[in-house]
């Protein structure tokens, strides 16, 4: 401070803003190196290290208040570490901040949040909700809190919040009740209104908006699709997905499968869904859909290049490779076809060294590995091939 250069190396006295009884601790911590931190004094204490450069004591103080972070204080502590560069700290309170995003949107300290901070904020894609209809009603909270001078910001913020992923209901109310919108707003929810009604073309309504969040991606359940089932001592096809609720210990309807699709098709798990290949009613198909875990909506996906049944599918990273199976004419197949999800194309493998129906196939070490099952003649195989 002294040899900077600056105004206070040429002073004849320097003023330094600490409160006694802050001071008094820190004098005496330097002689005994002990001090009694509370919930009171610690963020004071904070500043006080920071002006005296007292590493050891702020490191202990950012200890201290890692105990006390609380969706209530969470946000406070975040800006409180940013500006004395308490790094853990405020690793924690942000994780926090995103983690209870729906308890922490509603508490004093959010609604103080800068328009910079609050989009900075709602960008994240760690932001932890079950749907966006919170962030959308926190950003509302935000703007009426100082709407005079927040109103012209609102547009900016929705830009950045993940609309297609709030409820039907909610977008319709919104759209009906709310007269802070603006143009720009109403375009954001009829856009995502539109992305909600158009499963098939969903993946060419790209932006910001239509990404979902990870924990809309990352929730992992148990599914069960379709199958067989009896009716009246008949064994006919059952059309409904069941997914278990571990919380209320019991399986809960998930979805009905498409219409077209009836028995002997394929279902593999890919990020974000299930990806439903393939099956016959009497006519074998070539229809591929995939289920979107976060719209709950099937959306149908480009043909398979040969219709096919009793074939399986298995996915490994953005792909998905359909294998083996009968054709239209009961022919077993030897075809492998590679779906690219992310360009969502087809395109032909080479064959397998044996036609096959009914086999098993997993990945492992970034391959994909066929297991058995039954050949042209109809007889088990012990077919071991990887693609």
């Amino acid at each position: 401070m002294f040899r900077s250069g600056l105004e206070k190396s040429t002073s004849a006295s320097v003023l330094l803003t600490m409160e006694p009884d802050i001071l008094r601790k820190v004098i005496d911590y330097i002689y005994t190196g002990e001090i009694e931190l509370t919930i009171d004094n610690v963020e004071r204490m904070v500043i006080a290290c920071d002006v005296l450069q007292l590493n050891t004591l702020k490191t202990a103080c950012e200890s201290f208040m890692l105990k006390l972070i609380e969706p209530a204080n969470c946000i406070r502590l975040m800006k409180l570490s940013a500006l004395y560069q308490l790094k853990v700290l405020q690793r924690n309170a942000s994780r926090m901040v995103k983690s209870e995003f729906k308890h922490v949107a509603f508490v004093d300290e959010f609604k103080e949040l800068s328009c910079t901070e609050l989009i900075e904020l709602i960008k994240n894609d760690d932001v932890n909700v079950d749907d966006e209809d919170v962030v959308f009603e926190a950003v509302l909270g935000w703007t009426r809190h100082d709407l005079e001078h927040r109103k012209e910001c609102l547009e900016m913020i929705l830009a950045h919040v993940r609309l297609p992923y709030c409820s039907r209901n909610y977008l319709r109310f919104i759209g009906d009740k709310e007269d802070m919108l603006t143009a720009k707003c109403f375009k954001y929810i009829h856009e995502a209104m539109a992305f909600q009604a158009d499963t098939v073309h969903q993946h060419e309504m790209s932006s910001c908006r239509t990404l979902p969040r990870k924990n809309f991606r990352t929730k992992s359940c148990l599914v069960v699709v379709g199958g067989l089932t009896t009716d009246q001592g008949k064994e006919v096809s059952y059309n409904l997905c069941h997914y278990y609720d571990e919380d209320k210990g019991r399986w809960e309807l998930m979805t009905e499968l498409p219409p077209s699709v009836v028995g002997i098709y394929s279902v593999c798990r890919v990020e974000g869904g299930l990806l439903l290949t393939g099956g016959t009613s009497g006519d074998v198909t070539d229809k591929c859909w995939l289920y979107n875990m976060a719209t709950k909506k099937w959306e149908m996906m480009p043909p398979l290049g040969t219709a096919r049944y009793y074939h399986r599918t298995v996915s490994l990273g953005d792909s998905v490779y359909v294998v083996g199976g009968m054709d239209v004419e009961d022919k077993v197949l030897a075809s492998v076809e590679h779906l690219n999800l992310k360009r969502r194309q087809w395109s032909i493998m080479p064959d397998l060294q044996h036609a096959v129906f009914g086999s098993m196939v997993a990945t492992y070490n970034n391959k994909v590995f066929v297991f058995g099952g039954r050949d042209a003649q109809d007889v088990d195989t012990s077919l071991l091939a990887g693609v």
